[in-house]
């Protein structure tokens, strides 16, 4: 008896197992999530809220109905903000979709990047990281991406053609 219950019970959880990959079938690449835009929406003294505007790329072949995420925002190393979204969204095969999200950090947060900033070369390295959350209990998908802003403002040209041109401030934008 207690064999029986114990070989049912392993056939439901590979049925299981199996309905949920059959949820991740045409997903060949993993989708790609990439922070648009941070901005600040509520300063207070122990607790600072942001928006960011991510972009989500699915590069696959079926769509990805997404229940919720949930990320991290890392500014020079230092895990600067984070926030959960139940916001369901489904992003269309072979396309994209923005969203806005709330991510929260501390004040301890903020003065850190200040120090490290102050302390810096004028690079400011980010990283957003991870998960969506499928819909269907199709099971979650990880995510990563960096990039970093140099903040450095282009120097004059020197010689004889300097006051031919005027220096124009800069910012340079790499993501990975």
């Amino acid at each position: 008896m207690k064999r029986r219950a114990i070989d049912t019970l392993g056939s439901l959880l590979l049925a299981l197992a199996l309905a949920g990959c059959a949820g991740l079938r045409g997903l060949d690449t993993p989708p790609q999530v990439s922070l648009v835009n941070l901005q600040p929406v509520q300063i207070r003294l122990f607790e600072q809220h942001y928006l960011a505007t991510i972009r989500i790329l699915n590069p696959n072949p079926v769509a990805l109905p997404i229940d919720g995420l949930a990320y991290a925002i890392s500014i020079n190393g230092s895990e600067f903000a984070n926030g959960v979204s139940s916001q369901r969204v489904t992003v269309p095969a072979y396309g994209e979709k923005t969203l806005d999200l709330g991510v929260s950090s501390t004040l301890a947060k903020l003065f850190d990047q200040i120090r490290r900033f102050g302390a810096g070369s004028g690079t400011l390295r980010y990283a957003i990281s991870g998960s969506l959350e499928l819909r269907g209990s199709a099971g979650s998908l990880p995510f990563t991406q960096d990039g970093e802003v140099d903040l450095r403002l282009d120097r004059p040209p020197r010689g004889r053609a300097a006051h031919r041109r005027a220096a124009v401030p800069r910012a340079r934008v790499a993501s990975r």
